[in-house]
């Protein structure tokens, strides 16, 4: 027995199609919360589903091959009528179900729990439903978890379809030569609210999980999703930094030298580098090497180029970092190397540009606002130095900064503020 229209039928679809999540990528956050939910609750199956006008389709899903089922058949188009959690203890015996294709079937459904998946306006898009193909009663205390992870849920779709948004528009920005500052404040502060509902949710459950025999065994899971939320908050907070930000405010040039000062950088990647079984080596110059630059944006400068370098290396893989001046009696070279797969030309030369960004070997995805590398260039850039990338001759990318020598006392005193 197919399920009634809710009566605020196309306001609901409206939203939900505005949402442009249908046919979209698996979302790794929610494929966890489905996890989870099967797993503490003890079901083989559990889904977030979404039920559109013909059909419901999964955007992430545990323990089911299937992606989409007609919505005459869905458990989840009855459990969208009301708010509250739709339960069904046995199929074969509810006249609504008993003779479903899912039920006579695969995945021979039983029992069904399903919360309702409810956006900020009030409409329910879908459920995150669990299924058995036993016959079963389902606890307060898992019905509770059920719809605090359906709350959870929901937080994580609507950053996607922000987080997409956004990138698309700063695209077309770039695109037609507009100004990307212009639309950065407003979308940044719309993408840091529903990452606030994700990390206190996560939170939330992570607390009350782990006095719970089975919850112990699934911390692990959302404290993924909460660190993936604090990502998501240091991406937005680059894309307000880099919408206030002024780079010679504060700046002071001084001579640095630059053996201790890479060799202390170096030493703090230790755990990073550990983590990928890579190697992160300095070759001291054999002389000491003093540049005229700013303390703090030096290490930042160095700082984001050897973590890019360690991200987007392999593991196993070897990084360098060498000094040299090549006989110039004006300017410094640093080179940061890695033995990655390396880039096309054609994205080499926009490294460094806003919102260009480079593509992360081990999954296919591209990461992050392109924001670091941009604010790194312009960090160089103030302080009369450059940076561009090449390809690295021993495979994989160099990144190549050039500061300016600390000559002379004279040159050092002319240069010494910058504001």
């Amino acid at each position: 027995m197919g399920a009634p229209l809710p009566p605020n039928e196309p306001e609901r679809l409206e939203e939900l199609h505005s949402l442009e999540i249908l046919d979209t990528r698996i979302n790794h956050q929610l494929e966890m919360i489905t996890q989870i939910a099967s797993r503490t609750i003890g079901t083989s199956i559990a889904l977030v589903s979404l039920v559109d006008a013909e059909r419901q389709w999964f955007k992430a899903k545990w323990g089911l091959d299937a992606s989409e089922t007609p919505r005459e058949y869905a458990f989840c188009a009855h459990a969208i009528l009301d708010r509250e959690t739709m339960v069904v203890t046995n199929a074969t015996k509810d006249e609504r179900f008993s003779d479903n294709p899912l039920v006579t079937g695969d995945p021979n459904i039983r029992f069904y729990a399903g919360a309702p998946l409810i956006t900020q306006n009030g409409h329910p898009i879908g459920t995150l439903c669990v299924i058995d193909s036993e016959p079963r009663d389902i606890s307060d205390e898992d019905l509770r978890t059920l719809r605090q992870l359906a709350t959870l849920a929901v937080g994580i779709l609507q950053n996607e379809t922000k987080q997409a948004k956004l990138e698309a528009q700063s695209q077309a920005a770039v695109t037609n030569e507009r100004e990307p500052e212009l639309l950065i404040s407003n979308l940044a502060h719309e993408l840091r609210t529903p990452l606030g509902h994700i990390m206190g949710f996560a939170e939330l459950m992570q607390t009350e999980l782990v006095n719970d025999d089975m919850g112990i065994r699934h911390t692990g899971f959302l404290d993924i999703i909460r660190q993936s939320g604090e990502h998501l908050c240091r991406l937005v907070d680059n894309l307000i930094r880099y919408e206030q930000s002024s780079f010679t405010e504060g700046l002071v040039l001084e001579s640095i030298e630059l053996n201790a000062k890479i060799d202390e950088i170096v030493r703090s990647f230790s755990g990073t580098v550990a983590a990928k079984s890579q190697t992160l080596t300095f070759a001291e110059h054999e002389d000491s090497v003093s540049v005229l630059a700013d303390h703090t944006s030096l290490r930042q400068i160095l700082t984001n180029l050897i973590s890019n370098a360690s991200k987007y290396g392999p593991v196993d893989g070897t990084i360098t970092v060498n000094i040299s001046t090549k006989g110039s009696h004006s300017d410094c070279l640093i080179e940061v190397r890695d033995d990655g797969p390396g880039m096309p030309l054609n994205v080499l030369a926009g490294l460094g540009k806003p919102f260009v960004r480079g593509e992360n070997p081990a999954d296919g995805e591209i990461e992050g606002f392109g924001l670091g590398l941009h604010i790194t260039k312009r960090l160089c850039d103030v302080m009369n130095g450059s940076l561009v990338f090449s390809p690295n001759p021993a495979g994989g990318t160099c990144a190549t900064v050039r500061l300016p020598l600390a000559m002379s006392e004279s040159r050092l005193q002319s240069g010494n503020a910058v504001a």
